[in-house]
């Protein structure tokens, strides 16, 4: 069963998670709204790799990234802020991570799913700098194709909206 879904404040606690696959625009269009000064407190997981690893594309230290991001998360919740996750949390298990904190922070959790054709997604990727293996970029489409927003909603987030980056141009 299924609840409607609740509108989210997103200017005080709160968190958004982003949903998508790789080369779906995600960080691009997050880095375009922090630049317009919509948005404040994007954590990336990828920028996280990057501190722990050789880079963003290093999934060796994607334990140590999760939880450079949800301590960091915790402490601007800590502080009433809205946080937005920057991964592509494609998987259950990957979400239940945010929405575990989200409940630790009693504050709201909307995701927004990030659509997306596959061939843009791969040509995306196959120009980035680290390109993410083609399986993978396959196996998170079939994921996101499959995700409903009733699906979420009984996952435990209050809102869920999508967003379609394909004609935004750049990269993901």
């Amino acid at each position: 069963m299924t609840t409607a879904p609740r509108p989210v404040d997103t200017s005080t606690g709160s968190i958004t998670v982003m949903i998508g696959i790789p080369g779906a625009g995600k960080s691009h269009f997050l880095k375009g709204e922090f630049e317009a000064g919509r948005m404040d407190n994007i954590l990336s997981l990828d920028e996280a790799r990057g501190e722990f690893g050789v880079g963003p594309h290093d999934q060796s230290v994607t334990p140590q990234a999760v939880d450079h991001v949800v301590e960091q998360a915790g402490i601007l919740l800590d502080a009433g802020a809205a946080v937005t996750i920057d991964a592509t949390s494609t998987t259950v298990s990957d979400r239940r991570t945010w929405l575990d904190l989200a409940r630790a922070h009693d504050v709201p959790a909307r995701a927004v799913i990030v659509r997306i054709p596959l061939k843009v997604a791969l040509y995306r990727n196959s120009v980035r700098q680290y390109p993410v293996p083609t399986e993978f970029v396959c196996e998170c489409h079939h994921r996101v194709t499959n995700l409903t927003d009733g699906a979420l909603l009984a996952e435990g987030f209050a809102a869920v909206s999508e967003l379609n980056t394909q004609f935004r141009g750049g990269q993901a």
